[in-house]
């Protein structure tokens, strides 16, 4: 039989996208605020596998990724979708970007925390 327990500690991601390169950096610094320091970034890359967003973020994207330092407890991932949820309405009426989002967050976590961070 199985047992139930706590799941495992994660590491924090979050995928940033941008119509405006200058943004993601001002991301990163809101994100850093809000979840604690960041100790990955990835360089700034095109954002070009889809068009999904365009008619909303509009042309052409840029992503970029941020890892935060951990361990994170799994089940914080809703708390930290409110979160962003929070950045990204901000970010929408500090830069009058309304009604269209002109940068946003996704967070997500890895569960392979041995490689992340010492036990």
């Amino acid at each position: 039989m199985a047992q139930s327990g706590e799941p495992p500690a994660v590491k924090l991601i979050c995928g940033i996208l941008s119509c405006r390169v200058e943004l993601l950096d001002a991301a990163g610094e809101a994100l850093a605020a809000a979840l604690g320091p960041v100790d990955l970034t990835s360089d700034t890359m095109d954002f070009d596998f889809t068009h999904y967003y365009d008619r909303q973020m509009g042309s052409p994207l840029y992503r970029r990724f941020a890892g935060f330092a951990g361990p994170f407890a799994a089940d914080t991932l809703a708390d930290v979708k409110c979160r962003t949820n929070a950045i990204e309405a901000d970010f929408a009426a500090r830069f009058g970007l309304v009604p269209r989002a002109r940068s946003t967050s996704i967070p997500a976590t890895w569960s392979r925390p041995s490689s992340c961070w010492p036990a």
